[in-house]
């Protein structure tokens, strides 16, 4: 038990040390590797720990800028861990800098829609409020209602991506539709 708490010590934030209410080390009998089971006690007033499990977004395969992006991040990041000679953890690298782009990427795209949204209901109202004072005005019913189609286009988009996340946590934990 002595070498579980030392690999603890090496592997574990000192932090979570008092944390730590059961260890083990397990042993394979066709492996010379011994994982350790660590479980660590949350405090009832500590937040959640985070966003959770990252997964890639397939709607960016559609984006042209996100495409070629990527191609030219591709050579960038084969170049810049070209040093590493054995494939497995050169493999590895690549994949966390491509996740590192896909993740950057998705958040400025996320920004520049919301900002879009907000400055489309904005200009909408704007042009309800002129459309009050000078009602006969067509010019501005057209705009507003491209206004109003613009943002029910967001909504519907907002909607499928909604379908789709929960489709998924309906796989990811057996559940069933209904």
């Amino acid at each position: 038990m002595r070498s579980v708490y030392a690999a603890l010590l090496f592997i574990l934030n000192k932090s979570l040390i008092p944390r730590t209410s059961k260890t083990d080390l397990k042993s394979y009998h066709d492996s010379d590797h011994s994982p350790i089971y660590a479980e660590i006690q949350y405090k009832s007033n500590q937040k959640s720990s985070g966003p959770g499990f990252w997964k890639f977004n397939n709607s960016l395969l559609e984006n042209e800028e996100f495409v070629t992006h990527l191609k030219f991040f591709l050579i960038y990041a084969k170049e810049k861990h070209r040093d590493i000679e054995d494939k497995r953890p050169h493999w590895e690298m690549i994949k966390l800098e491509i996740r590192d782009f896909c993740i950057r990427f998705s958040k400025r795209i996320s920004k520049d829609k919301k900002r879009k949204e907000i400055d489309l209901l904005c200009k909408l109202k704007q042009l309800n409020v002129l459309l009050d004072q000078h009602p006969q005005d067509a010019k501005l019913a057209k705009e507003a209602e491209r206004v109003r189609l613009e943002l029910q286009e967001i909504a519907e988009h907002k909607t499928k991506g909604a379908i789709v996340r929960s489709k998924a946590r309906w796989y990811e934990h057996g559940e069933r539709k209904s």
